[in-house]
C-alpha cells in the first residue's frame, strides 16, 4: 500500500466515524468562560494569549472534537456536561439544605 492510499483510507474512516458529531464543545466553552472571569480585560487577554501559545485551547478543542462530542453522539450524554451538573448540584446542596434546594439548581 502506498502512503497516499493509507492516508486516504484513514481520512474516509475518520470522516465516517465523526460524521454528525458536531457537538457543543462544552470543555472548550468552560475554559473560555473561566478565562473570561480570570480578572480584568488585561488579565483575560494575557491568559488567553498564554493558553493559545501553550496550546491549552488547542488541546481542549481536539479533546472535545475527538472524544467528548463523539461520546455524546454515540451515547447521548456528554461527560463534561454531566460533571457540570453534578458540580452544580453539589454547590446547591452546600448552600441550601436538601429540603430547600432551589428549583433551577440543575438548569
Amino acid at each position: 500500500m502506498t502512503r497516499a492510499f493509507r492516508m486516504g483510507v484513514a481520512l474516509v474512516v475518520t470522516s465516517l466515524l465523526a460524521s454528525g458529531c458536531y457537538g457543543p464543545f462544552n470543555l472548550t466553552r468552560q475554559l473560555h468562560h473561566w478565562n473570561g472571569q480570570a480578572g480584568d480585560k488585561y488579565v483575560n487577554e494575557l491568559v488567553f494569549v498564554a493558553f493559545a501559545i501553550l496550546p491549552v485551547y488547542g488541546v481542549t478543542i481536539v479533546g472535545d472534537a475527538v472524544l467528548f462530542n463523539s461520546i455524546e453522539f454515540w451515547t447521548g450524554h456528554n461527560p463534561v456536561l454531566l460533571s457540570l451538573r453534578s458540580t452544580a448540584a453539589q454547590r446547591a446542596s452546600l448552600v441550601h439544605p436538601a429540603h430547600e434546594a432551589p428549583p433551577n439548581a440543575l438548569e
